[in-house]
């Protein structure tokens, strides 16, 4: 298997447990923080993977992605603390997710 195919089958994995640790943290579930924080590592992680190992070109828009990472993990800073702005830098991060999508579908055409 491709690397490249691992890096984004990890990326969805980590957006798919970060909407379920979401949605438990909807349902007052305890044990959303726990669900949540590991989908923001393992995006984190792997958006500083596609920084180091991507090439100049897409340098630019792997910072873009590191900081709606940056975004995800300041939310779960506050939903550690028990913080109600918590939502604040998850609407940040899917306005950032939202505009890249669009622009490297624009890229790629």
């Amino acid at each position: 298997m491709n690397i490249s195919k691992i890096a984004q089958t990890v990326q969805n994995l980590g957006m798919i447990i970060i909407l379920i640790g979401l949605l438990l943290k909807l349902s007052y579930v305890q044990q959303s923080l726990y669900v949540y924080g590991f989908g923001v590592l393992l995006l984190f992680a792997i958006r500083i993977y596609n920084l180091i190992s991507g090439g100049s070109e897409k340098h630019r828009h792997n910072f873009i992605f590191i900081t709606s990472a940056v975004l995800l993990a300041l939310s779960f800073y506050a939903m550690l603390e028990n913080h109600t702005w918590w939502v604040i830098p998850i609407a940040g991060a899917a306005i950032i997710e939202f505009y890249m999508s669009f622009r490297i579908k624009n890229r790629v055409k």
